[in-house]
């Protein structure tokens, strides 16, 4: 039989739960499915061993080339996760780091692209998601990189509509759930039980996940309803998913606040940052009710038949569509407010989620890889590549020119500030001298009344009567 050696690319860099669930479950599948194939995962910084304990080399991805003539790999996978798009961010690696670096998420899309083309290696997506439309002057060069890809699979409709408005066929692109829904047939329950067992003893825990975006003044509300459920006889189990992103630190100042709201009965189960994937995965796979902000949480409560509530304070498009997709969007909330009300819900009413034709869906996307895995390379378009690369260079330097123009116009806006900033106080001194003749106008009439008041009262004067009187007199004589 033969070994595949397979560059799977993502986000392993970083210890975030969700996006190491990628490897590991692609792993499994492939042992299901009897497929000997070796990873070598491949990351923006790289250079670290993956994190979880997990132990696996993560390669920077700017040693794809060099692995490659050393390893000839069969195919490359593009992992998983939100990377669509052609952003960087600022991230600590690391849960001890204190330093922020730039993190190029989308190498892990564009970089495959451009390697598979040049090496002729057989590129396949594994449903990555996108966030947002790509801005026009990305357009072509979105089909560009895609014209490489052999298999292309994403995680929802939303992503899809991003891809066909840059007009990529619709028709080449596969949509299923995240694969990390199939992971109720990849693990046992009874194992991962004999897990959680390890870690802590209780049967009916609710497990509550936040980061350190979480607002100060959704703790108290937040805490009461995790005490009335502590009262009711659940454990609170306060669970870091993502090392990286701080989540212990906010995890500690709830149960603080617990304990000096209702004192030490208020104490909740705060576990560290030492658990592996499969302690996190088995914590998940046996709660009561998973409430919390991240996607993969709610994701791995909900293959497992348990009940879950998205607590988004983040507004994260893709949980709002995860609740949406599964037919539960009453248990998608985004404020503390609603937290009370969406528990006595779940509680009276169920979670139930039909997963059996998302899980075949999600088979035949794995079916879609192994087909393109095994088969022969198939020899791409390049003039097609060629033509939306110049269009990719042509639309971006239309827009470089438009910003050069911009230091021009901006001095133009600037003459022109400075002309109606001229005008308005030229127009301000003439609004004073114009009260100032108004108030002038306004005296003279005044004085004019007054002067015709007292001549008024001059002609009414019998002396001034009499006055006239002789004069017409002396003037008829």
């Amino acid at each position: 039989m033969k070994k595949y050696n397979i560059a799977f690319t993502g986000v392993f860099d970083i210890e975030n739960y969700g996006d190491h669930l990628f490897p590991l479950i692609f792993r499994e599948k492939m042992k299901k499915k009897g497929i000997d194939c070796e990873l070598f995962l491949f990351s923006p910084i790289g250079d670290v061993q993956q994190g979880y304990q997990q132990n696996y080399e993560v390669y920077p991805l700017y040693k794809l080339q060099e692995l490659h003539d050393r390893y000839h790999f069969d195919a490359v996978i593009v992992g998983g996760g939100g990377i669509l798009h052609y952003a960087s961010g600022k991230q600590l690696l690391d849960k001890n780091s204190t330093e922020f670096v730039d993190y190029k998420v989308f190498e892990t899309w564009v970089i495959p692209s451009l390697f598979a083309y040049n090496n002729k290696v057989k590129l396949i997506w594994n449903l990555p998601g996108g966030f947002h439309e790509f801005d026009y002057f990305y357009k072509p060069l979105t089909r560009c990189l895609c014209t490489t890809v052999d298999y292309m699979s994403v995680r929802d409709q939303y992503t899809k509509d991003i891809l066909t408005s840059c007009n990529i066929p619709a028709d080449k692109i596969y949509t299923c759930l995240d694969s990390a829904f199939i992971m109720k047939i990849l693990f046992k329950k009874e194992d991962l039980m004999s897990i959680k067992n390890k870690i802590i003893q209780s049967d009916s825990y609710v497990i509550y996940h936040a980061n350190i975006h979480l607002p100060e003044n959704e703790i108290p509300e937040l805490v009461e309803n995790l005490y009335k459920l502590k009262c009711e006889g659940h454990d609170i189990v306060l669970l870091p998913i993502a090392y990286t992103h701080n989540d212990q630190a906010i995890l500690n100042r709830i149960n603080e606040y617990s304990i000096n709201t209702y004192g030490e009965d208020g104490a909740f189960t705060v576990l560290g940052e030492n658990l592996n994937m499969m302690d996190i995965m088995s914590l998940l796979a046996c709660c009561k009710l998973y409430i919390g902000v991240s996607f993969h949480g709610a994701v791995t409560a909900l293959s497992f038949s348990n009940s879950a509530i998205g607590y988004d304070y983040m507004h994260n498009g893709k949980t709002k569509d995860l609740f949406k997709t599964l037919n539960i969007p009453q248990y998608y909330i985004t404020n503390s407010h609603e937290l009370e009300k969406t528990i006595q819900s779940i509680k009276t009413e169920g979670c139930h989620v039909e997963l059996d034709q998302k899980i075949v869906n999600i088979n035949h996307h794995f079916d879609n890889m192994c087909h393109i895995l095994e088969e022969d390379y198939k020899e791409k378009d390049r003039n097609q590549f060629y033509l939306e690369f110049s269009q990719a260079i042509f639309e971006i330097n239309n827009f470089y020119e438009k910003c050069k123009n911009y230091d021009d116009i901006t001095d133009q806006l600037s003459h022109l500030d400075q002309l109606a900033r001229a005008t308005h106080i030229q127009l301000e001194n003439l609004k004073y001298e114009h009260q100032q003749l108004q108030d002038k106008y306004l005296e003279t009439v005044n004085q004019l009344e007054q002067t015709t008041a007292q001549l008024q009262k001059i002609q009414n004067t019998v002396l001034y009567k009499g006055y006239h009187k002789v004069k017409r007199v002396f003037k008829n004589k």
